[in-house]
């Protein structure tokens, strides 16, 4: 949804999951909306790839390759994930994170 390093580019729904892309963009919604009105704040650039290479060992292996993108996703994990992420960023931004 955000690559690290750069500012304010979002890629909302863009992966392949099970409901409906409508439902992803909904739950990714909620962290892009706090980043924009200042009530959620990102980690710094570096803890960002440490995560997202964390994250892609801990549940790439699913996934097989593919000639077509195989931007996939578990729904469930992910929205569990990215609400504990907007928890830690709402810490982050008041000051206690």
């Amino acid at each position: 949804m955000i690559k690290p390093g750069a500012d304010h580019l979002y890629f909302m729904g863009l992966a392949q999951s099970s409901p409906t892309i409508v439902n992803l963009a909904e739950q990714q919604s909620k962290l892009l909306a706090r980043l924009l009105t200042g009530s959620y704040a990102l980690p710094p650039v570096e803890e960002q790839e440490r995560i997202l290479k964390a994250d892609e060992e801990a549940h790439l292996e699913q996934y097989y390759a593919a000639p077509r993108h195989t931007i996939q996703i578990e729904f469930a994990r992910y929205v569990i994930d990215l609400m504990a992420e907007i928890e830690a960023g709402e810490a982050r931004a008041a000051g206690a994170g």
